[in-house]
């Protein structure tokens, strides 16, 4: 997982979400929007919760951050459950996992579908069978 970056650009321009065998997420407001600073494009992979410039994620005490590098490790810890419950899963498998697990997201909240799949659904991760 790498986060897809906080320049508003394209990720595939920026690393370490233009390297190889890398997943890259961008990130997504509480209102399910791509955040307005989160880099996107296709090779983003999916998106998960990274605040925005002015609310931000509640870290629990009494501060709160945003980017890409929020929602990255997000994604890292679902995946990691899911390679706990399917250690048979190959790098190429669990990324195919990883999107077909995600929410798609309306064409507004992501405007030319650079969100990748879209949202991730941990609950859908973490069910899926090989």
């Amino acid at each position: 997982m790498a986060a897809a970056g906080n320049d508003g650009g394209r990720a595939a321009t920026r690393s370490p979400a233009n390297c190889a065998g890398v997943v890259a997420v961008t990130a997504l407001t509480a209102q399910l929007q791509v955040a307005s600073y989160a880099n996107t494009g296709t090779s983003v992979a999916v998106a998960a919760p990274g605040g925005d410039a002015r609310d931000g994620i509640d870290l629990g005490f009494g501060t709160s951050a945003s980017g890409t590098s929020y929602a990255a490790p997000l994604v890292a810890g679902a995946v990691s459950r899911a390679l706990a419950l399917h250690p048979g899963w190959s790098s190429e498998a669990l990324r195919d996992q990883v999107r077909r697990s995600a929410r798609p997201l309306a064409q507004a909240a992501c405007p030319g579908g650079g969100c990748g799949a879209g949202l991730l659904q941990v609950d859908r991760l973490l069910r899926r069978d090989m």
